[in-house]
């Protein structure tokens, strides 16, 4: 009895060590091509731009990356690929930076500004890889509101964009990601243009 005992201890501890090792966690960073902010566009105010805490709703608060297999309809978190920071933070950083290289305010900040600064609010609705087969489509979805000094609504829409990935190595899902991230500054952007043109005009 012993002896049987010992074998099977054996063969657990042997089984044991059969096990394959975690995968490493593997942080991404939100990257933007240098190109997409490169040309100045007309500004929107001659005072300075705030762009405001960007918040975002359910998983899109975690620093997981979400994905889902079901075509959207439900979502999971990858328990080994992480974003550097949270998609909230990550689009307020690469936000005024888009903003600072197109010229649209004399300074792009975060910090509490005067109540004379304009306003820019966003919310991350969607912020995911979707796993379609042998695919993967990087998507995300951004809602803006520009608000002038006083709090009035000026400018107030989403927009979305989405791109396939090559492959599914973390490298080229963040660089994905944030080709995906630029095009929607720029729909943002462009269309905020032509919004505050006349305002600016005025000032």
């Amino acid at each position: 009895m012993k002896a049987a005992l010992g074998l099977v201890l054996l063969s657990t501890l042997a089984g044991c060590g059969s096990v394959e090792p975690l995968p490493e966690e593997v942080f991404l960073r939100l990257n933007l091509p240098t190109s997409n902010g490169a040309s100045a566009a007309p500004r929107w105010t001659s005072g300075e731009l705030r762009v405001a805490p960007v918040k975002a709703s359910g998983l899109y608060r975690e620093r997981a990356l979400a994905f889902s297999k079901d075509g959207g309809t439900s979502l999971q978190l990858h328990r080994y690929l992480l974003w550097l920071d949270t998609p909230s933070e990550m689009v307020q950083q690469t936000l005024v930076e888009f903003l600072q290289a197109r010229g649209v305010a004399p300074q792009v900040v975060t910090t509490q500004s005067p109540a004379t600064a304009l306003e820019l609010a966003a919310t991350v609705t969607k912020y995911e890889q979707l796993i379609a087969g042998q695919a993967s489509v990087m998507q995300a979805e951004i809602a803006f509101q520009l608000r002038e000094p006083g709090g009035e609504s000026l400018f107030v829409k989403a927009y979305r964009a989405e791109e396939v990935s090559p492959d599914d190595s973390p490298a080229t899902l963040a660089t994905v990601m944030a080709r995906v991230i630029a095009n929607v500054y720029s729909q943002f952007a462009n269309d905020a243009t032509v919004v505050l043109q006349p305002a600016v005009a005025r000032e």
